[in-house]
């Protein structure tokens, strides 16, 4: 994960970075304005030359459960 968290330091728009089990090595949460921002986003995580792939997955909706008082 050190390599994965370093490469995103530096980038404001990375929320989270997690390690994972298996494949993906890791899941990177990040927030962008628009599909354009997120491609310019992708490209500068593969630029680093330490990412060898990514998959890209779009949040559309979100549920959560009501808490109870």
């Amino acid at each position: 994960m050190g390599d994965i968290s370093a490469i995103a330091q530096g980038m404001s728009e990375v929320q989270t970075v997690f390690t994972t089990a298996g494949d993906p090595d890791a899941l990177v949460h990040i927030r962008v304005r628009d599909v354009q921002h997120l491609t310019q986003v992708i490209d500068r995580l593969r630029r680093s030359g330490r990412i060898t792939g990514t998959k890209t997955l779009m949040v559309l909706d979100t549920w959560k459960p009501q808490r109870r008082a």
